[in-house]
């Protein structure tokens, strides 16, 4: 498999688990006045499932996230890349589970259902965290995908100026030419 390969399918990952937090976070946003009605205190999953609208938002636009966390390619990029695909998927749990909750289905039902709706993300991350590993620590060694030159990489040399040997007497009417 190809760096190349690799780099689309964790891009094509995020973008799905961006969808998919979105989608929960809609169905769940959407519940929160009936558990409102029906008692249940919505102060804090609506302030942890807030920040995950702008976190899907962004997942589902990977120009808008970090070059270090959409394109992982070096071994310093591993502590962000790995730290945030392990948390990430704890921004989707809830407003994932609530979702099943606003559908009011019955007990055994709902509960399958959350299980499955909290695992999906879990899934998702992991994946990318694997790839995301895998990115940061791929050596190309002159394959399919050039490695990007910054100002770290590119070392420029100046060129020092030639110029011709003279006799004593090109120097010296040189000088007279020039005034000294």
């Amino acid at each position: 498999m190809t760096r190349d390969r690799l780099d689309r399918t964790y891009r094509g990952l995020m973008k799905l688990a961006g969808a998919y937090g979105m989608l929960a976070l809609c169905v769940f946003f959407a519940g929160v006045p009936r558990q409102i009605d029906a008692g249940a205190h919505m102060l804090v999953p609506i302030a942890v499932a807030t920040p995950g609208v702008l976190v899907a938002a962004s997942l589902m636009r990977p120009r808008l996230l970090p070059p270090w966390f959409a394109r992982p390619e070096r071994p310093m990029h591993l502590v962000p890349v790995l730290l945030g695909h392990g948390l990430l998927p704890l921004l989707f749990l809830v407003p994932g589970m609530g979702a099943v909750i606003a559908l009011n289905l019955p007990e055994p039902l709902s509960r399958a259902l959350g299980t499955i709706a909290a695992g999906v993300p879990f899934a998702l991350f992991g994946l990318c965290w694997w790839i995301g590993l895998a990115l940061c620590l791929w050596r190309d060694t002159g394959g399919s995908s050039p490695q990007r030159e910054g100002p770290a990489t590119t070392r420029v040399v100046p060129k020092r100026p030639s110029y011709p040997r003279l006799s004593a007497e090109q120097l010296a009417d040189l000088r007279r030419q020039r005034g000294g």
